[in-house]
């Protein structure tokens, strides 16, 4: 993903932080320039600090720290959505007592 050029793609990406917020230790503190950006009365200014952010962010997202191994004894669930804006994908499993999490995340 590229680093956003409007007010309209921090949001966008930042809906997608809020899905693996609870699963990232500190994740509000590295979003923080996300979030003072988007404050109402700001102007639009993507700084040094934003891109530290965004860098830091999309490293996690594709990390370990989200991920399971493979385990071909459970149900696997494919996923996808597609917007204007891009296209996102997920591979999940669903474990014995119905819950769903996610094993892979494009």
């Amino acid at each position: 993903m590229p680093a956003p050029t409007n007010i309209t793609t921090p949001r966008f990406f930042l809906g997608l932080v809020n899905y693996y917020q609870s699963l990232v230790r500190n994740m509000l503190s590295i979003r923080k320039p996300f979030s003072d950006l988007l404050q109402k009365d700001n102007e639009w200014k993507w700084s040094v600090c934003c891109q530290e952010a965004f860098d830091s962010i999309k490293c996690i997202l594709i990390s370990d720290l989200l991920l399971i191994h493979y385990d071909p004894s459970l149900e696997l669930i494919v996923a996808a959505e597609a917007s204007e804006h891009g296209l996102g994908t997920a591979i999940q499993y669903q474990w014995p007592d119905g819950s769903v999490t996610d094993i892979s995340h494009a």
